[in-house]
């Protein structure tokens, strides 16, 4: 699991980065479903690795429809754009 390190604010007050506190949100409403922290760990793990592929499949996206413009072909269809949705923040 990754370690939330705050910035130390003038007059040592402490300042978290908006990243850190949907971290931190996540992590709280994990523990209150009961999930312990070896759980919690492999969750937030498996959510970045969807994210990561869901962003490497928007890239794909984009690169075969350029390579489709540039050579259109007969014998492949044009897929209809459908949008692609990285990340939709829960409701709280």
């Amino acid at each position: 699991m990754r370690s939330v390190s705050p910035e130390r604010a003038s007059g040592r007050g402490r300042r978290y980065s908006l990243q850190n506190i949907a971290y931190l949100r996540t992590v709280r409403a994990l523990i209150g479903e009961g999930i312990n922290h070896a759980g919690i760990k492999r969750i937030i793990e498996l959510e970045s690795a969807m994210a990561n592929m869901a962003i490497k499949v928007a890239q794909l996206r984009i690169e075969v429809d350029a390579l489709l413009f540039q050579n259109p072909s007969n014998g492949v269809a044009v897929r209809k754009k459908n949008p692609v949705i990285v990340y939709k923040d829960a409701p709280n």
